[in-house]
């Protein structure tokens, strides 16, 4: 996660707290930002690219068990900010996110080819 936060309009009333980030590490699966992490009382949304795939990943927070912000400043005074965010789940339910992902993943490349 490169800054804390990011300023999206939203037309929605409900709660939202939006970060902007770089990478994502999910189990096996590297990717590359493609927008805002969301966060609503509902889920959480992770958009990112793995190779070619665009992927939005939603998070249903009821399956949220924890989180943590780990935040820290670049050395060289440039008032640089990096974060590390940690979503903890059930192992349950992180087979399954890895699953969806994987076939999501497989499935886009199959279309490409």
């Amino acid at each position: 996660m490169e800054n804390i936060s990011c300023i999206i309009p939203s037309n929605e009333k409900a709660l939202q707290l939006d970060f902007i980030f770089t990478s994502v590490y999910i189990g096996k699966i590297k990717g590359a930002s493609k927008g805002c992490v969301t966060f609503t009382p509902k889920y959480v949304k992770i958009p990112f690219q793995v190779s070619l795939n665009e992927v939005s990943l939603l998070v249903d927070t009821k399956h949220l068990k924890r989180f943590g912000l780990w935040k820290s400043k670049d050395d060289d005074h440039s008032k640089r900010s990096h974060a590390i965010l940690f979503l903890w789940v059930s192992s349950h339910y992180l087979e399954e996110i890895q699953t969806q992902l994987e076939n999501s993943v497989l499935s886009q490349q199959c279309e490409y080819k």
